[in-house]
């Protein structure tokens, strides 16, 4: 957790790390799921993140910037020097930051998006 949008997934990321091929079973979805747990996000091994939301903005807006901060680690990692990490304190107190009106950021940006949907990109909804 080197950087700020990071902050808001702490403790919210679960991991798969068996791949054992496509999920196109009831007994991998089961297993998924039993994997998620409570968090709303999963890495799967060799195949990529599922994410989970109260509603789907919440799921399209973690998964944005889920992206943005992997993005970031990446090329924080890729530059080779030591990570400058945040207090385990900070992060905390970040992490109940996002907690508190991010639901409703996400809602509006939600609506945001789609309004620019409609008036730029005709028969989105069709």
């Amino acid at each position: 957790m080197c950087e700020q949008n990071a902050l808001m997934f702490g403790g919210r990321i679960a991991y798969d790390n068996d791949y054992s091929g496509l999920a196109i079973d009831q007994n991998e979805e089961k297993c998924l799921a039993a994997k998620l747990g409570i968090n709303n996000m999963l890495f799967l091994a060799s195949h990529g993140v599922v994410v989970t939301g109260a509603s789907i903005a919440q799921a399209f807006t973690d998964l944005c910037y889920l992206a943005r901060t992997c993005m970031f680690q990446f090329h924080a990692r890729s530059a080779g020097g030591k990570l400058r990490t945040v207090k385990a304190d900070v992060r905390e107190t970040v992490k109940k930051q996002f907690s508190v009106d991010f639901p409703n950021l996400t809602s509006r940006r939600f609506i945001a998006l789609k309004r620019i949907l409609d008036n730029e990109e005709e028969g989105f909804r069709a």
